[in-house]
């Protein structure tokens, strides 16, 4: 109990944090014009709302099976993921034309611009340094806020020597984060794309086949399904020997069933007999 709350706490704080981070580079991007660090700034709130309906998504996949969602709600943490997928996009269709716009116009960067993008950084440090405490929940996350990081010291640079020298410096900076947005953006929807559509590693089928053969069972026909990242439902009919009865036979099935399941692996196994 009290580690869930204290998960809770760090949970608010990586929130407030982020959020605050994604301010400071905001006025360091439009106050001082730098585009890289409003790139930066923008991918900023994006993954900290995307933290929080990820979060959400991953409560609700925690029901338990009901009348309606008789595998669980497992498919609801997909939802966060789609969510992340419209936030970066949305945030790269507003940034594209001001981008453009840059390109044709240009315009003068402040060395404030740096200083607020250093800022958000450090606070970035933070954020990275508690997700580190409140354990696997926040994995993904974790290796999205490294990207961050690396995209602030970019930003950084980028508005501090396009400030000192040339506004192409910045804008350079700007363009090569957009560019990495847009390679996540489709990335994310692959990845999110092949999650959905019940696809399933040759190494499951060889985890269930070899369990089922070493029983001295043969498999008729077997159909599985991933019904989230790690967890796997199915059905499989099996053929056992003549000289196995029926009773004998669902004892190992029974058998098979548990030892699949402590790999998250969840299968119906019906049995007949071999023609």
């Amino acid at each position: 109990m009290k580690k869930a709350d204290d998960n809770k706490k760090i949970f608010y704080t990586i929130v407030f944090l982020g959020f605050l981070a994604g301010i400071l580079k905001i006025i360091g991007g439009v106050v001082y014009m730098s585009r890289a660090v409003l790139v930066d700034a923008a991918t900023s709130i994006a993954n900290i709302l995307s933290l929080i309906i990820i979060m959400y998504f991953i409560s609700m996949s925690r029901r338990p099976p009901d009348a309606d969602h008789m595998y669980g709600h497992l498919r609801y943490a997909f939802g966060g993921d789609l969510f992340m997928l419209l936030f970066y996009s949305f945030i790269a269709g507003i940034l594209l034309p001001d981008l453009v716009n840059s390109v044709l116009k240009g315009y003068k960067v402040d060395v404030y611009a740096s200083v607020y993008s250093f800022s958000g950084f450090m606070t970035y440090v933070v954020v990275v340094f508690l997700t580190r405490r409140i354990g696997r929940v926040f994995e993904i996350y974790r290796k999205m806020t490294y990207i961050e990081l690396v995209e602030g010291a970019v930003a950084t640079i980028s508005a501090f020597t396009g400030s000192l020298y040339s506004f192409y410096l910045d804008l350079a900076g700007g363009l090569s984060l957009y560019s990495i947005l847009v390679f996540e953006i489709l990335s994310s929807a692959r990845i999110l794309l092949l999650d959905i559509s019940d696809v399933i590693s040759e190494e499951i089928i060889k985890i269930v086949s070899e369990e089922i053969t070493r029983k001295g069972l043969r498999i008729s026909d077997m159909r599985l399904r991933q019904v989230y990242q790690g967890v796997y439902y199915g059905e499989i009919i099996i053929m056992f020997p003549e000289d196995m009865s029926l009773r004998e036979a669902h004892k190992i099935i029974d058998e098979i069933e548990r030892t699949l399941s402590k790999r998250n692996i969840y299968v119906t196994i019906h049995p007949e007999p071999s023609k």
